[in-house]
């Protein structure tokens, strides 16, 4: 049966051609709307290359990283790399507030990564500020902003570190009242959690800021709590050489230079090893302990020895002059002693050292000489007095 109107006749033939395809019109590219840098291992090299000839550029590099909203295991991976990157990147170009901002910006991108890591990038942005000189209250700041984050996070184990960070920052400027407290109330927290490595820290700190309130038996007992607990566990070089340094500072202050130069040394060798700046501190004690225990001359080998000479400048030089004029005024007071007859001895310069003469036994036959030559004369004068009166 057809199907056509015979009315109105179909114009074309009753099998219909094919329909003919058409391309649908290709949207236009969608303009630029910033930076389209992705975070890829490529970009993140790019921008290591030129962060020494050009900053700026390498820096606007990492921040588009970052701002790239992929969030596979590889970009995040990349975008953790490029936080360490631009932190020592801000720092070395002393862009304190810029380091302040990269903080907050990241707090979404922490909810992708696990809470160890976290603590890790935000303790890493606080050491990169506080490498950056005259910027004691912007970390105080930094510091108080991140303890009320983690505090509405309820992140506790980086909170308590970053109010161990916070109370060491107060301690520096000289802020104890406050300082004693947050670490009072740290304290008892920490040992209720048995977290024995942030333990030693605390106890360290706390022996640190009762010995700058002058309170001996308290710091000693801080240090002697941050030892028990250190002996607990593994504990860095770094850390150790930080408690033979306090130990060593409180046996001095009881001046008992022996010991303290015992765990001065012990300090000295840990920094050393590790490249720390306060190996020198630790030498430079090592070098007080020796003129007070009246071994200046040992100043000048310590100084000359290998791991001296690595220190070699101006602080050394000092602690050089001030044995060198201890050993003067021994010299001196030595000198007149002789000369007064204190004591019967010389002073041999060439040989640095005091020759002390064994203690002469008087002989009785001078005084008696002396005496019968004192009754002789008396004698003559009698006799030539009454000589006198006999020729008048």
């Amino acid at each position: 049966m057809s199907l056509e109107n015979p009315q109105h006749p179909t114009p074309f033939p009753t099998t219909s051609p094919a329909p003919k395809k058409r391309s649908l019109p290709k949207a236009a590219p969608a303009p630029p709307s910033g930076p389209t840098t992705r975070a890829t291992s490529d970009e993140l090299a790019r921008a290591t290359e030129i962060q020494d000839t050009d900053p700026d550029e390498a820096i606007s590099i990492l921040r588009a990283i970052l701002h790239d909203p992929t969030s596979t295991a590889e970009a995040l991976r990349v975008k953790e790399q490029a936080i360490a990157a631009l932190s020592d990147l801000l720092s070395q170009q002393k862009k304190g507030e810029e380091l302040r901002g990269l903080l907050t910006d990241l707090r979404p991108f922490f909810s992708f990564i696990p809470k160890a890591k976290t603590a890790k990038i935000v303790r890493g942005i606080i050491d990169a500020v506080a490498k950056i000189p005259g910027t004691s209250d912007l970390q105080i700041s930094l510091c108080r902003e991140m303890v009320e984050w983690t505090r509405a996070e309820k992140r506790t184990f980086l909170r308590q570190r970053v109010e161990a960070r916070l109370a060491a920052l107060l301690m520096e400027s000289k802020e104890y009242s406050e300082a004693l407290s947050l670490l009072t109330n740290l304290v008892r927290e920490v040992r209720r959690l048995d977290d024995k490595l942030l333990l030693v820290d605390i106890d360290l700190l706390e022996s640190k800021l009762h010995f700058s309130l002058r309170n001996l038996p308290k710091a000693k007992a801080a240090l002697t709590a941050a030892r028990t607990a250190a002996n607990a566990i593994y504990v860095p070089p770094a850390q150790q050489g930080t408690i033979d340094l306090q130990s060593g500072i409180l046996h001095a202050e009881e001046k008992d230079y022996k010991t303290a130069f015992s765990y001065f040394f012990e300090a000295f060798e840990a920094f050393n090893a590790l490249d720390d700046p306060r190996a020198v501190f630790s030498l430079k004690y090592m070098l007080l302990c020796k003129i007070m225990t009246n071994s200046a001359e040992d100043v000048g080998g310590l100084i000359s020895s290998k791991a001296g000479l690595k220190y070699t400048g101006v602080e050394l030089d000092a602690m050089k002059a001030v044995a060198e004029a201890y050993v003067d005024a021994v010299e001196k007071k030595l000198s007149q002693m002789i000369l007064d007859k204190k004591f019967a001895g010389t002073l041999d310069q060439g040989a640095g050292c005091l020759i002390i003469f064994d203690d002469v036994k008087p002989d009785g036959i001078y005084p008696a000489t002396l005496e019968t030559i004192g009754n002789i004369s008396k004698v003559v004068d009698s006799l030539y007095l009454k000589s006198a009166k006999i020729m008048a």
